[in-house]
């Protein structure tokens, strides 16, 4: 289906805009639960493409039919539990400087991650959380965020949420503290060459 499609774009968002843009034109008012999905991701493409106004317009949009939908509905829809939407809401809002917002997300976040969390969601979820709070500032936590994603994917037997590191690293190459620098080299030792994308 198209909105898996627009994970695999070669970091390329304004692909991915169009991509998740056509799914929502075809898919209709129908499925509420796929329709927040395509939302929050257009909104997580537009905002790598550096379209503000799209990608707030799409994420408000999300969280309102997000209230609506039963994500149990579909098969596809099932991962997009609590925590995985705000983490999704929160690397919208991080990445387009919405600051109050995104502390908000970002609360409600941590307030859905718990013992019972699986795994694959986990390395996806806390990836999320240290690219959003290192830019609010805070390296330090995002740097304890980076390493709690790393330990989750590396203790997975099919390592998923790579993509997401590589961002964080990315991402963290701005800085010169030597928590960051730390972590970025210990990411580099231990990435596989080849690892599969996170599609979730």
């Amino acid at each position: 289906m198209t909105g898996y499609q627009t994970y695999m774009t070669g970091n390329n968002p304004i692909v991915g805009m169009t991509l998740a843009q056509n799914a929502l034109e075809r898919l209709g008012e129908s499925d509420l639960a796929t329709r927040a999905w395509l939302l929050a991701r257009l909104g997580e493409e537009s905002a790598l493409a550096g379209d503000k106004k799209t990608a707030l317009k799409a994420i408000r949009e999300a969280e309102q039919v997000y209230e609506e939908a039963d994500i149990r509905r579909r098969p596809w829809t099932c991962f997009l539990d609590p925590a995985r939407f705000a983490s999704m809401t929160l690397s919208v809002y991080s990445r387009i400087r919405e600051e109050n917002r995104a502390v908000g997300a970002s609360e409600r976040v941590s307030a859905f991650l718990g013992p019972g969390t699986e795994t694959k969601k986990l390395c996806v979820v806390q990836a999320d959380m240290a690219l959003a709070i290192f830019r609010l500032g805070d390296e330090t936590e995002a740097v304890r965020f980076a390493r709690q994603a790393l330990d989750a994917t590396v203790a997975m037997a099919a390592p998923l949420g790579w993509d997401r590191l590589d961002q964080v690293v990315e991402e963290f190459a701005s800085s010169k503290s030597p928590a960051t620098r730390g972590f970025s080299q210990e990411y580099t030792v231990t990435r596989p060459t080849t690892a599969p994308s996170s599609l979730l």
